[in-house]
């Protein structure tokens, strides 16, 4: 559709003779010329004050955008052509465009600019030309003024019409993936006190992640996952060691490490680089963490009993995320994904809980908690389901 609006535009400035149709360069200079020609490359022209009428020759490269005479804009984006045409409201009026939305609406309007995500329009019956932006997953099609068709998403009753799945002329922004990878952790993460930061090791992070944009560029996100991280628990395994009666026999004293579950929910923005993406977001909400968990098993007086100590608490946390996006297929991206986590878990104390042949008999305070500090960066690959077309 663009070539057909070119060739208008260009039809209309020779109609107007020596109107001024003005060349945009990218370092920012305005000519005002008169256009002779559009090729795949160049743009020939004359410079509107010349009386010599001496032509000259730009590559499109160099240039941002063409503003026509007659009112049409050509702009030129590593060689993406995009036309917008300005129209006043009775053309607008008398012979609009019409968009199919894919829940059987009907918009009338004028298409004056097609982005990548969506489409900005202005309604027929809008008396101060305000733009309008609709996404490109709730478009089924667009039917101009001068009879073309353009299929975006399709209908669920017109399958063959959607995109092909190698097409990335249009792509839709939501997503929702799966992810793995190392938590890496730092700070104070799972001590009582700073001697023991050395005691937690890498572990794994495993998380779902989804989000929905509003709007260009903006959207809200939400992420559930499960973080565990080793442990070498000598504090937990002394105190169990220390409680374990003199006559025990068979003694076995095991130590857990930090389970942590989380949910979080907050706003992200996206830059688009042809079929990468780049989401960055922010984001609060609760996990839910377990102190790693000491157990000591053994005999006395032929009785097998187990004392296990640990707590649990619930509490804020929040963090930040950034991730890469690469488009394999229109449904289907790989991602990369670097976020970085921080909380602060308040346990009331480190609760013993006694079992003999495998039935709880006692459960007691067995020493009191300081709050510990969790934080984390994760770093995670993870597979992508596009939402929308």
């Amino acid at each position: 559709m663009r070539y057909i609006f070119t060739i208008l535009a260009f039809l209309g400035s020779t109609v107007w003779g020596f109107s001024q149709d003005h060349i945009i360069t990218k370092e920012g200079k305005d000519l005002t010329v008169t256009i002779q020609s559009i090729g795949e490359t160049d743009v020939t022209f004359i410079m509107f004050n010349d009386t010599n009428k001496t032509q000259y020759l730009m590559e499109k490269k160099e240039i941002e955008k063409i503003i026509f005479a007659n009112g049409a804009e050509e702009r030129f984006t590593d060689g993406n052509n995009e036309t917008i045409i300005k129209n006043n409201a009775t053309n607008r009026n008398k012979d609009p465009d019409k968009i199919y939305t894919t829940d059987g609406k009907v918009i009338y309007c004028e298409v004056v600019e097609k982005k990548r995500f969506g489409v900005n329009y202005i309604p027929t019956k809008s008396s101060d030309n305000y733009v309008e932006y609709l996404a490109n997953t709730k478009i089924d099609r667009i039917e101009y003024a001068n009879g073309e068709i353009e299929y975006i998403s399709g209908t669920p009753d017109n399958p063959k019409k959607r995109k092909d799945a190698k097409d990335f002329s249009y792509l839709s922004p939501h997503y929702l993936s799966i992810n793995v990878g190392p938590a890496i952790p730092f700070g104070l993460l799972g001590t009582v006190s700073p001697a023991a930061s050395s005691s937690i090791y890498t572990g794994i992070d495993v998380n779902i992640d989804a989000n929905y944009y509003l709007f260009r560029g903006m959207g809200f996100g939400i992420m559930g996952g499960y973080t565990y991280n080793p442990y070498n628990g000598l504090q937990q395994a002394a105190l169990a060691q220390s409680q374990v009666p003199a006559t025990a026999t068979n003694v076995s004293i095991t130590v857990d490490g930090w389970h942590n579950a989380y949910i979080m929910a907050g706003l992200g923005y996206y830059n688009e680089y042809r079929r990468f993406l780049l989401d960055y977001k922010g984001m609060f909400g609760a996990f839910f963490s377990f102190y790693p968990a000491a157990k000591a098993t053994y005999t006395d007086n032929g009785v097998t009993q187990t004392s296990i100590y640990t707590d649990q608490s619930t509490s804020f946390i929040f963090g930040g995320q950034i991730s890469a996006r690469y488009f394999i297929t229109r449904k289907f991206q790989v991602k990369f994904n670097l976020c970085t986590l921080f909380g602060r878990a308040n346990f009331q104390g480190l609760i013993r809980r006694d079992y003999q042949n495998g039935q709880q008999v006692s459960e007691q305070l067995a020493g009191a908690l300081a709050p510990v500090n969790l934080s984390w960066i994760n770093v995670s690959v993870g597979v992508v389901y596009t939402l929308g077309k």
